[in-house]
């Protein structure tokens, strides 16, 4: 199955780039905006949001303020999209990785870190119907 993906960052190396991974299906590269589409509402919002800053404690992320959420938001929404179209989540984190590599360099830590941590909320919040998928 081919995956095009659009890796965003939050402010942390911000990255906007597509690709396509595996033999083929392709994936919308840009979204609505999640502040008037999105069907979580708000509180799932909050929580995702609240959910990611919580994972990334204790690491070199720690603390890194993002002055637009809406990154974290598309790419969360982007995660739970291709979770859709049945890409398992491992697949998912290996589009985010080839998004991020697009441009031939190599992500560090915090890139495979921060999208981690965005697909376990946006699973958690976004698209819990997914859960059993990531094997808590």
């Amino acid at each position: 199955m081919a995956v095009a993906v659009t890796a965003c960052a939050s402010g942390v190396g911000d990255v906007t780039s597509s690709t396509t991974v595996g033999p083929s299906t392709t994936v919308p590269t840009s979204l609505p905006s999640t502040t008037t589409t999105d069907p979580a509402g708000p509180p799932a919002l909050a929580l995702f949001l609240a959910t990611i800053d919580k994972g990334l404690d204790g690491t070199q992320l720690e603390g890194v303020p993002y002055e637009d959420p809406e990154p974290l938001i598309r790419t969360g929404v982007l995660f739970c999209s291709l979770l859709d179209k049945g890409v398992g989540p491992v697949d998912v984190l290996r589009a985010w990785v080839a998004a991020l590599s697009a441009d031939g360099s190599t992500p560090g830590e915090e890139d495979l870190l921060l999208g981690g941590v965005v697909l376990g909320a946006a699973v958690r919040f976004l698209c819990p119907e997914y859960l059993p998928d990531l094997e808590l």
